[in-house]
């Protein structure tokens, strides 16, 4: 079979399709999903010679979707929704439910992708719904256990972390029926770094540390290696949630030893690395792993950089050539000059080009706080015309001018502020004050509050000179959060800068 697919890949490089296709049409709409992630540009290819053939409602839906697929890793989102709409209106007219179940999937994959959660809810429940026509066979049973990892993964990210236990749960129960080892390894290391996070989230640290213990066991015996360095990632925030701090370092510098961890992971690492030692008074550990997080995300931030460490390597390997003719001391010696020089060529070159970056973004940041004259909620108050049916306009209207109130009062900065204690405070329940918050603002309750408390501290660093002197740590507490990464990753998605950043530029008045 593996010869057969080499072959196969060939032939699909070197030669053109006719205008009507054999009983070869499946094997080649089947070839596109072992494909579509590692070289979308041949599956474009492909998918589109494929297109211009007669293929059924089955094959249309899965050719379409690995286009999907293709332009999701390429970043281009637009065209990712347009070809997995249409693989869900060929799957719809197909008579296959499978084809029907795994292009729901699809669909739902791509709206998690753009955090839109309720429409990949909607699209999985769908799937459910087509799985019911499904026959217990091994593949239909993998493409229902996929329906409830994601269900999983959605749940996680929406908060409902009780409903992601309870689908990671059901899937280990019905893994047991899984014939296929290597997606039985996949489904079950999945799972359990599932129901991690979720109790983590949950802040039960000894279920999610048992559950995490299992998947890494599990993890290792796998000839894959499946979600390793996330179960040792796991294990460190859970570690280091708990202040067991030798542990902690121990699992983030595991995350590190790992065959080719994700950038953003390093960078993750090492910034939590970094926060540790600094917790610990160990200043000069603080800033070399600080100094290792910040080029990991400089490198995650910018594909530019990228190519400069590439065009780096590439020199290095050359030279190393060269050198390698000569005496083995004066090889090294040419080595560690070369790495040196080449370092520094491209540490400067990264620092000037974020610095350049950073100032752009901060620019931007002003420019546009500068053309905003009224707040969100005094903008929603004047333009309020639309009232959902399930909620009373005037009890809309109210709930809103005492949010308004609210905001001027700065109780935001409560770090015990929660939903029931801000609808208690406002003398209404939490599902009008969740729901009025959803619909005006475009946001959850969380994401509210703590918008709130960035652009208060951001006035204050601009307003008030001492503030740009206060270390992370008081900043953090005095708009209201109680964990400084938190507070460090809400203000950066908000300005585009770190706090310590925006600080400087601030006190320079970099315009």
């Amino acid at each position: 079979m593996k010869l057969f697919t080499v072959i196969l890949f060939c032939l699909l490089g070197t030669f053109h399709y006719p205008q009507k296709l054999n009983k070869n049409t499946d094997s080649l709409v089947n070839a596109l999903d072992q494909i579509k992630f590692s070289d979308p540009e041949k599956t474009i290819k492909i998918s589109n010679d494929l297109l211009k053939t007669d293929l059924s409602n089955k094959n249309l839906a899965y050719t379409n979707r690995a286009l999907g697929y293709s332009y999701m890793v390429k970043g281009d989102m637009k065209q990712m929704q347009e070809y997995f709409g249409k693989a869900y209106d060929f799957a719809l007219k197909s008579d296959d439910p499978l084809c029907k179940v795994k292009v729901s999937c699809s669909v739902a994959e791509a709206y998690a992708n753009l955090k839109l959660y309720k429409e990949a809810e909607n699209y999985l429940s769908k799937g459910l719904d087509f799985s019911k026509d499904l026959k217990n066979t091994q593949e239909n049973l993998m493409a229902i256990t996929n329906i409830y990892a994601l269900y999983g993964n959605v749940y996680h990210f929406t908060n409902q972390d009780d409903k992601a236990i309870t689908m990671h749960h059901k899937n280990i129960s019905i893994s047991e029926d899984i014939k296929d080892e290597a997606f039985l390894y996949k489904l079950k290391t999945y799972s359990y770094l599932g129901l991690g996070n979720a109790y983590l989230s949950k802040k039960k640290t000894d279920s999610a540390d048992l559950y995490y213990k299992k998947g890494l066991a599990l993890s290792l015996r796998s000839p894959q290696k499946n979600n390793l360095y996330y179960f040792y990632l796991g294990l460190a925030d859970e570690n280091y949630s708990l202040k067991n701090y030798p542990e902690a370092i121990s699992y983030y510098k595991k995350v590190l030893t790992v065959e080719a961890v994700p950038e953003y992971l390093k960078a993750d690492a090492f910034k939590k690395l970094s926060d540790i030692y600094l917790e610990m008074n160990d200043a000069s550990q603080a800033k070399v792993f600080s100094d290792s997080a910040n080029i990991s995300t400089k490198k995650v931030a910018d594909d530019n950089n990228n190519a400069v460490q590439v065009a780096v390597k590439k020199i290095y390997a050359n030279s190393e050539e060269k050198i390698n003719e000569q005496s083995q001391r004066v090889s090294l010696l040419y080595k560690v000059i070369y790495f040196i020089l080449s370092l520094l060529a491209l540490v400067t070159v990264l620092y000037f080009y974020n610095l350049r970056n950073q100032k752009k973004r901060y620019r931007n940041y002003l420019n546009k706080v500068s053309q905003q004259t009224n707040t969100q909620t005094e903008t929603i108050l004047e333009n309020l015309s639309v009232m959902p049916a399930a909620i009373n306009s005037e009890t809309e209207v109210e709930i809103l001018k005492k949010l308004k109130r609210f905001e001027e009062s700065e109780s935001f900065r409560d770090q015990n502020m929660s939903l029931s204690v801000l609808s208690s405070r406002l003398n209404t329940n939490t599902n009008y004050l969740s729901r009025v918050i959803n619909n005006h603002y475009g946001k959850n309750f969380n994401n509210y509050i703590n918008d709130l408390r960035i652009d208060y501290i951001i006035k204050k660093i601009r307003q008030d000179p001492k503030y740009r002197k206060y270390k992370i740590s008081a900043l953090a507490a005095d708009c209201g959060f109680a964990s400084h990464s938190s507070f460090t990753t809400k203000f950066k998605e908000i300005t585009g800068l770190p706090p310590s950043q925006f600080m400087d530029f601030s006190a320079k008045e970099v315009l």
